[in-house]
């Protein structure tokens, strides 16, 4: 939406310190941008995101607060200011979705004598956060951010197991870019399975409920103990099982053929996982995966640069969603309109 722009847009502009009037003139200088682009994103700047912001700081200050953007941005110069503990390590998790303004900070808290350690941990096979600032750039150069640099590759896993961890695997380093890893499970006793199930013309005779027949006929394969964790791409895929559709970053209680089961987006789940994954909507458009809904060309100002790679980011979000299962992801899409991604696993995909 039109709000969600300006809010992401002013809370990014924020986080890199930057101004309109700086905004503005990075694209004047710069010689590769279209006129009309120029003259478009000037007006957008001065007319809406601007005034916007101005009447949102003043908002805060008349009711003297702060946003959580400012703590990062506060607590960055009152430690440059030499006001902090002089640290012998700092332990950084998740260091995948890193930004400008957190690398600032973790700069800020960093003694020179003797040089504070970082220890971090990051997985760039699951960076899907560069809407909200991610800088991947501060990963993949780590070295040239931060100095000499050793390096440790976590490459057993302990939550899924064969045959996703070779499929996941191999999916998501079909991107160069990414760093090369050999994921292995911890045990090969134990299984993960990956099947893909398209709902076009499963149920001939019952047209009109084609996704929920097919969600039913997955629910007698799965134990009654083990839990269901649905995802999808967008909140509004939550449509096909509920009339209630959630906060983005929110979870859904539901009951569905006497069974109780979750609906997240796949970006809120990262970092949690369930038994049994059933992906909704795998199906290539405009609010399929990949996700063809393309950022308004003001928010280049602020993002950090995009991969040169098809779909590279989205991948990453196919990724994280199919390895959120402990036992079998289940795949479900349109075989009239499968997603790009359907392609990427050799056959046999399907189960019926």
């Amino acid at each position: 939406t039109v709000s969600d722009l300006i809010c992401s847009f002013v809370t990014l502009m924020k986080a890199n310190r930057k101004t309109v009037d700086e905004l503005i003139e990075k694209m004047q200088s710069n010689h590769d941008y279209p006129k009309e682009w120029i003259k478009r994103n000037t007006e957008i700047l001065n007319t809406i995101m601007m005034p916007f912001f101005n009447a949102y700081e003043r908002a805060l200050a008349n009711r003297g607060q702060i946003d959580f953007t400012d703590c990062i941005l506060k607590a960055t110069d009152f430690c440059a200011n030499g006001t902090h503990h002089n640290y012998r390590y700092i332990l950084v998790d998740e260091f995948q979705d890193i930004s400008v303004d957190r690398y600032n900070l973790l700069q800020s808290l960093r003694t020179a004598f003797p040089l504070t350690k970082l220890f971090c941990v990051g997985d760039d096979w699951q960076s899907i956060y560069r809407f909200s600032g991610s800088d991947m750039s501060l990963f993949n150069d780590f070295e040239k951010y931060f100095g000499y640099t050793e390096k440790c590759k976590i490459e057993t896993t302990y939550r899924f197991f064969n045959p996703l961890v070779n499929l996941s695997s191999k999916f998501i380093q079909q991107n160069p870019a990414q760093v090369k890893k050999n994921i292995h499970p911890y045990t090969n006793t134990k299984q993960t399975g990956l099947s893909f199930h398209s709902y076009s013309d499963y149920f001939e005779a019952e047209k009109d409920n084609v996704e929920l027949n097919l969600i039913h006929s997955i629910f007698r394969t799965i134990p009654k103990e083990e839990s269901i964790l649905f995802l999808g791409r967008y909140s509004y895929d939550a449509k096909l099982l509920t009339d209630y559709v959630p906060d983005e970053f929110k979870s859904l209680d539901i009951n569905l053929f006497n069974r109780k089961a979750k609906f997240m987006t796949v970006h809120s789940s990262k970092g949690l996982e369930a038994d049994n994954i059933i992906v909704l909507n795998c199906n290539c458009g405009i609010h399929g995966f990949p996700s063809l809904i393309a950022d308004d060309p003001i928010l280049d100002l602020v993002l950090s640069n995009a991969d040169a790679y098809e779909n590279a980011e989205e991948r990453r979000v196919f990724y994280v969603a199919i390895t959120r299962a402990k036992k079998h992801t289940f795949v479900l899409y349109d075989k009239k309109h499968p997603s790009v991604f359907i392609e990427d696993f050799e056959p046999p995909v399907e189960e019926g």
